[in-house]
């Protein structure tokens, strides 16, 4: 049975991680896989995973509010009889930052919420919120610090308070609310300036263009070039993109430090020389990843995986033009690929790649929202080498690799038609063995409505993307020999 130390233990983790913005201490408050509704039947305010709760606090918790107080009213916790589950209710407010709003940017949030918890072991691994604003002329916002009696009687409308709310320690005139004494004090001598309202520095997002192969430490070298000034927000997650031939992130920033951008740029490529930053960019505001159009990813897998049976190279036809086919859109016997695949391998690998993108709204490939799926050949020195190319918005790690190996399975004849079509049409991920990770790679985000709010230059036109794209496909060839014996154990 679920203990009730348990559980107001684990509530006043929750508040001092929240009034401490510490993503690290409630990350730890949840397990591997919990489920953090914020907004019930909303994909955008659903996180799945701890790496997800954690930087849905980075860019909600730390990136927006500030002056935070949270009180766990105990005596309404209730907790099922037969399950570890509980319902909790806590009172809380904080200046929050909105975006866009000029001079009100910042706003004095209240409100009172009640989760529902399920615990496994001393952790949560369910949380279900729903909070109620308390605000309007009619509200009375408790003291956070009352007494659990005083709260019992101000919600059942039993208030305590006196005709005079406030008094003026200068003129000792009196107020009936607090608001009304700032008003007098703002007005008047009384105040002398104290309670104006300080200036808020205006900020931007400063934005970069980045390359790396493996998650680079961005976030430290920021701050000893910017300054702490926020936490990173990725266009695409590092955890669904541990390498990138283009990826962005951003950070806001003072607008005062953005005079010399080209500096920035030139002072972090000083200090990560295993990241190239290829330009930067201002915009208004961060990126939101669970916002992301959708993106683009590049895998390579050798013929030989495929189950290819090219002709002997004496008798391989002459590089002529022919008809494109369905899914390569490169013609094929125009390629130096002939030599080490045959036509009926590639008309399975793009049969696959068609019926992966019909039924793409059918089972767990829905969630990933693909688009485009394509296999194509390719010229030397990739001769080779499959090139697959997906359009999605992975929502977790490995989709795409696992997307790759349903498609090598069915070249290889191992997944007949009926067997391919129901790995995609299954609810969950397919008992596959996923491509090895270094051979997928990130191509870039979609970023279009984004970048044409912000007047954003697009990365693809810089000419060192291109550069970066063939260093990370030539370090995806040069790894051939860790790939030999994936498509031997692609069904386990």
């Amino acid at each position: 049975m679920l203990a009730r130390t348990t559980v107001i233990h684990a509530v006043s983790e929750y508040g001092e991680a929240w009034t401490t913005q510490d993503a690290d201490r409630i990350a730890a408050l949840f397990t591997e896989d919990a489920v953090y509704i914020e907004r019930a039947f909303d994909r955008n305010g659903t996180f799945v995973g701890r790496e997800q709760i954690r930087e849905y606090w980075l860019r909600q918790i730390c990136g927006k509010q500030t002056s935070i107080r949270f009180r766990h009213v105990e005596r309404d916790l209730a907790i099922d009889a037969t399950r570890p589950v509980a319902v909790v209710k806590w009172l809380a407010e904080f200046d929050n930052f909105r975006e866009k709003r000029a001079d009100k940017a910042e706003k004095l949030v209240r409100f009172c919420q009640v989760a529902r918890l399920e615990f496994r072991g001393e952790q949560i691994c369910y949380l279900e919120e729903y909070g109620q604003s308390v605000s309007g002329p009619g509200a009375r916002w408790p003291p956070l610090d009352a007494s659990e009696d005083e709260l019992a009687a101000r919600i059942r409308k039993r208030f305590k308070e006196s005709a005079v709310a406030a008094t003026c320690d200068k003129c000792q005139a009196p107020f009936a609310s607090r608001s009304k004494l700032f008003a007098h004090l703002r007005a008047t001598p009384c105040g002398e300036g104290v309670v104006s309202r300080p200036a808020v520095e205006p900020t931007a997002a400063l934005c970069f263009t980045v390359s790396y192969d493996e998650p680079p430490r961005l976030q430290e070298v920021l701050h000893h070039v910017v300054g702490q000034h926020g936490h990173l927000n990725w266009a695409v997650p590092l955890r669904v993109a541990p390498a990138a031939i283009c990826n962005r992130v951003a950070i806001n920033v003072p607008k005062r430090m953005l005079a010399d951008l080209p500096s920035l740029v030139r002072r972090l490529r000083e200090r990560l020389p295993d990241v190239d930053v290829q330009g930067a960019d201002v915009a208004d505001r961060p990126f939101a990843a669970e916002r992301r159009q959708a993106e683009r990813y590049i895998a390579l897998v050798p013929w030989k995986c495929c189950g290819a049976s090219p002709v002997a190279s004496s008798a391989a036809p002459a590089p002529t033009a022919s008809a494109e086919h369905v899914g390569c859109p490169t013609p094929f016997a125009s390629l130096e690929a002939a030599r080490y695949v045959d036509e009926a391998t590639l008309r399975r690998m793009a049969h696959a790649a068609r019926r992966a993108v019909e039924l793409k709204d059918a089972g767990w490939l829905k969630t990933a929202k693909l688009g485009r799926v394509r296999c194509s050949a390719q010229d030397a020195p990739r001769a080779a080498w499959c090139r697959v190319s997906i359009s999605m918005r992975q929502p977790e790690p490995l989709f795409v690799n696992t997307l790759v190996a349903a498609l090598v399975a069915h070249a290889r004849g191992v997944l007949d038609g009926a067997a391919l079509d129901a790995v995609f049409e299954g609810s969950n991920l397919p008992n596959l063995t996923p491509l090895p990770q270094q051979f997928v790679v990130l191509a870039g985000p979609v970023m279009t409505n984004f970048e044409s709010k912000n007047n954003l230059g697009k990365p693809e036109r810089d000419t060192r993307v291109s550069t970066a794209a063939q260093r990370h496909l030539a370090r995806m060839v040069a790894a051939e020999a860790s790939v030999d014996d994936w498509a031997t154990k692609i069904c386990v």
